[in-house]
């Protein structure tokens, strides 16, 4: 009589601890990223924004390590130094502006209807502070902008500092509100012009002979 025995193959799924020291994962190509970025990073400051992905503790407290700047989105309720947790303190938080916006609605690509999303139609609404250019844009940037742009004065709120980083990037105002790529240009070119201007101007120096 002949004995057969069937053997099940697949794989298993790994578990977070084998997951976070797999030398090969993903996530670590925002460590990566950094590491390139503040090698590159000379006489300007910069900010790394993240999404929810990059919510991971080792990348944290290796930007926190070496006095980097970030925005990272959260994805974890974590745990504070001083107690408690972390979405318990932000409910504790005011805002300090808001800004509700319209989007528009996606193109026809042949979903059904019950899978599109609806997007109330809202007007827009102004906040009665609106945050200051000082916040996304140092001194030196702010002068830089207004003298190469020519403006007749300088960019005083956030959203006039944006618009006036993407005129840097090739924006036209009739396009409607400027994209991600076209910020990302005029912040790397105003970058550039920053760097020069310290180059021109270490500090310390004096023109009197």
């Amino acid at each position: 009589m002949r004995h057969s025995r069937q053997i099940r193959k697949g794989t298993r799924r790994k578990s977070w601890w084998e997951m976070s020291k797999d030398p090969t994962r993903e996530s670590l190509r925002w460590t990566q990223l950094v590491a390139q970025v503040e090698a590159r990073r000379k006489g300007f400051e910069c900010i790394h924004l993240m999404d929810r992905e990059g919510d991971v503790y080792d990348l944290i407290a290796q930007m926190r390590r070496i006095g980097a700047r970030f925005v990272v989105r959260g994805a974890h309720d974590r745990a504070l130094s001083t107690g408690g947790r972390l979405h318990q303190q932000l409910r504790r938080l005011r805002p300090r502006a808001h800004r509700n916006i319209n989007i528009a609605l996606r193109a026809d690509d042949g979903r059904s209807e019950s899978s599109k999303q609806k997007h109330p139609t809202e007007p827009i609404e102004t906040p009665e502070e609106l945050l200051a250019a000082s916040i996304v844009l140092s001194g030196i940037q702010v002068q830089l902008l207004t003298t190469q742009l020519a403006l007749a004065e300088p960019p005083c709120t956030a959203e006039q500092a944006a618009y006036a980083v993407a005129k840097l990037g090739g924006h036209l105002r009739r396009n409607g509100p400027p994209g991600w790529q076209t910020l990302g240009r005029g912040f790397e070119r105003l970058s550039w012009m920053q760097a020069g201007w310290l180059a021109a101007n270490p500090p310390g120096r004096s023109d009197q002979s």
